[in-house]
């Protein structure tokens, strides 16, 4: 036991356990004295190893050898203060009247034992081995002494426990939706999946994005191409009309060839640019149309199967994914369910089982 290796029932909680901290079981300011002298054991282990490829010459050596034994005995020193703080909280547990808790928190105290490391090869004096040695062998004896006094209830409780706690489901998670199938998919699967209730300018925006907005598809469906500004035809309409005027003032003064042929060039700009303008009007209004049209049923099931057909190879691959993200939120929606169960007959349990009861 002092070795700190886990049999194969108490690897089944070691992670979660360790990872909650003991959150529930353990005093909270010991469990903050305990982390912190962990956290600096571990700092000053990762110094020594630090210090040991930085010796470039005898006066820096012998500068390292002074340091690291410093560090040497601040690591000791802060190992045995964990485990002290350990073994107190073993000694409170007997006030626990919840079996299930008293063994979580025995499991926990054991899994932050393994999970920093701190068995009796870590210090050098007897004495200390066997106080580390002690506390192990302790932890054990409560663990089957407290098993020893589980009833049915108990026993079936520890063992949904377990089942809620031995598998993190948001982290697996997090796996799948990292991968880059699922980035490159997630998304527009959204789209396709929710197509029959999207919104038309969903259809056209998203529906774009996985085939061109030239495809025939939309084509068919009035697309004629993008919005064009009139700045131009609207600046030559505005300079022809000032020209005419003018030169029909001139004229009725001077009535020469000169401006009876400005008229006329003015004139021909005139219409022609009108004519451009309200070609342009059109065209804009078509577009107008096209981008407010509402989709029909069948015009969608036609996407669908349009962008599936393309996109077959990267769905194929991306649908084992999006299973298992289903049967992922389905097992988090039936352990909240088993969790506020227990939690309603052990309020202790809360703590472990954190957002599941909430």
């Amino acid at each position: 036991m002092g070795n700190g290796q886990l049999t194969k029932g108490e690897d089944k909680l070691s992670g979660q356990l360790a990872f909650n901290s003991f959150l529930t079981g353990v005093n909270v300011y010991t469990n903050m004295k305990i982390n912190k002298s962990m956290q600096e054991a571990n700092e000053l282990n990762k110094q020594l190893h630090e210090e040991s490829s930085k010796q470039t010459d005898i006066m820096e050596q012998d500068l390292a050898i002074k340091e690291k034994e410093h560090q040497e005995k601040e690591l000791i020193k802060q190992v045995k203060e964990s485990v002290f703080q350990i073994n107190k909280e073993l000694k409170n547990l007997t006030e626990k009247d919840d079996l299930i808790e008293v063994f979580l928190s025995l499991e926990s105290l054991y899994a932050t034992l393994v999970s920093n490391n701190i068995t009796t090869d870590i210090v050098p004096d007897i004495q200390d081995k066997e106080f580390i040695e002690n506390v192990y062998s302790e932890i054990d004896k409560q663990k089957k002494e407290t098993e020893s006094k589980f009833n049915k209830q108990d026993k079936d409780d520890l063992a949904l426990l377990i089942d809620i706690l031995e598998e993190d489901e948001e982290e697996e998670m997090k796996k799948i939706t990292s991968e880059e199938t699922y980035n490159e998919w997630g998304l527009h699967d959204l789209f396709l999946s929710g197509i029959e209730d999207a919104e038309d300018k969903e259809i056209i925006q998203s529906g774009s994005e996985l085939i061109e907005i030239k495809h025939k598809f939309f084509k068919d469906k009035g697309y004629i191409g993008e919005k064009k500004g009139g700045k131009f035809w609207s600046l030559l309409f505005f300079i022809s009309l000032g020209f005419i005027g003018f030169s029909l003032y001139r004229y009725s003064q001077f009535p020469t060839n000169e401006f009876l042929n400005a008229i006329w060039i003015f004139s021909v700009l005139l219409v022609f640019s009108f004519w451009r303008l309200s070609a342009r009007s059109r065209r804009n209004k078509k577009i107008d149309a096209f981008y407010n049209r509402t989709f029909s049923k069948e015009e969608r099931h036609e996407l669908k199967e349009l962008i599936t057909e393309k996109y077959k190879d990267l769905i194929e691959k991306f649908a084992p994914l999006k299973k298992k993200l289903d049967e992922f939120e389905e097992r988090i929606e039936w352990e909240k369910g088993k969790s506020k169960e227990l939690v309603s007959r052990r309020a202790g349990l809360n703590a472990f089982l954190q957002s599941r009861a909430v």
